[in-house]
């Protein structure tokens, strides 16, 4: 597998378009039949296209590949998707070998498809660029080094000030948080954190246990006003953190004192808001910034609430779409005039609810969207 993924990397990878696309062509090749066989929809990301449709990477689970959807919101509240290959599939007899887990994906406002994604086989960082209907480029972001590297993990993508791709990323061999920066023509990588370690005394034994430095899982990237914000968490220490800045200058910071996970965010350039999962408590936690100082709330506090978070502004108020593991239920929880109200969405037949999204078509329309891991394909529906 590994050899065999080695040539493919070597023989067939093409490098990024940069120029000369037609990044607003939205007509698939593929027909809605080309849905892969077995599992799809896990390590889903969802963004609006130009055209005001839903557009998906996803992982097809038994083909171990990145895949690419566009969905057409239907009047009887359904979606129905036209799909692509976009990276891990067989060409030329050459098998890639497992690509696609921790993706993440962005629209850019030339219509431009933006994945990032692991490499299983290799441990890399990758990035697709989709410009045009079943037309996407790959290339190779970050490779780690060592003799088994993990580059490319909980993967976060956006777009800077000149629209160009940032990943924020975990290396899983050395337990940090590094960053990605595509300057239009070649990438280029950092380590922003590499975290401490924590020892405490254990009050039976009296020894001294030491927890080996690790940070970076559940990485999440936001860019505003050329402003990076990295939410993480810290595993030795038990925090939830935040890097900021920009290439080459980050600091870092906690954000919650606490087994913070699954963070998503939103901001303003005033106001900072962070959504996460307190995996302590098992509570729903919002945490807000304005100036220097964290405000915090539990959303909600019912049993096993809060994993894989999605903020967003709804109503000119908060709404957070977040997992029931209890019921394994998607659930929203809205705000209006300071008072939370939380409901189902999704799970009453099926465990949905996690790989959790949310976006607005272009008719004003929000659609959520999670894997259903009853059917093995991703669900998808409206909300008011």
């Amino acid at each position: 597998m590994i050899a065999t993924a080695l040539r493919a990397s070597l023989y067939g990878t093409v490098a990024l378009l940069a120029i000369g696309c037609s990044c607003n062509e939205y007509d698939l090749v593929a027909p809605e039949e080309n849905a892969p066989e077995g599992a799809w929809g896990q390590w889903l990301s969802m963004d609006t296209t130009p055209d005001g449709r839903l557009g998906i990477t996803y992982y097809a689970t038994e083909r171990e590949q990145i895949r690419f959807a566009i969905g057409s919101p239907q009047s009887d509240g359904t979606v129905a998707w036209e799909h692509e290959d976009v990276d891990g599939h067989a060409e030329d007899g050459l098998n890639p070998g497992d690509r696609g887990k921790y993706g993440s994906m962005v629209v850019a406002p030339d219509g431009a498809i933006w994945a990032s994604y692991h490499d299983a086989a290799l441990g890399q960082l990758r990035v697709a660029k989709r410009t045009g209907p079943d037309r996407w480029s790959h290339d190779m972001a970050e490779a780690g080094s060592g003799l088994a590297p993990l580059y490319g993990m909980w993967t976060s993508i956006d777009l800077d000030a000149d629209d160009n791709p940032v990943v924020a990323h975990y290396d899983g061999d050395k337990k940090e948080l590094r960053i990605a920066h595509f300057d239009g023509e070649e990438w280029s990588g950092e380590k922003i954190d590499e975290g401490t370690d924590y020892s405490y005394v254990d009050p039976d034994t009296l020894e001294t246990i030491t927890l080996e430095a690790d940070v970076g899982t559940y990485t999440r990237l936001l860019i505003h006003d050329g402003v990076e914000y990295i939410a993480y968490y810290d595993a030795a220490n038990g925090t939830l953190k935040l890097a900021e800045g920009f290439a080459g200058s980050y600091t870092t910071s906690v954000i919650y004192d606490g087994h913070g996970q699954w963070p998503s965010m939103w901001t303003d350039g005033t106001t900072l808001a962070v959504a996460f999962h307190d995996s302590t408590e098992q509570d729903l936690v919002l945490a807000t910034r304005t100036g220097s100082t964290w405000a915090y709330e539990t959303v909600d506090d019912g049993d096993f609430m809060g994993a894989d978070t999605e903020i967003v502004q709804k109503n000119d108020d908060f709404a957070l779409l977040y997992f029931d593991g209890h019921n394994n239920d998607m659930r929203i929880a809205e705000r209006a005039s300071g008072a939370w109200t939380s409901s189902r969405l999704g799970g009453s037949n099926a465990a949905v609810g996690f790989h959790n999204e949310i976006a607005q078509a272009g008719d004003g329309s929000w659609w959520v969207a999670s894997f259903d891991y009853t059917n093995r394909n991703v669900f998808a529906r409206p909300i008011e």
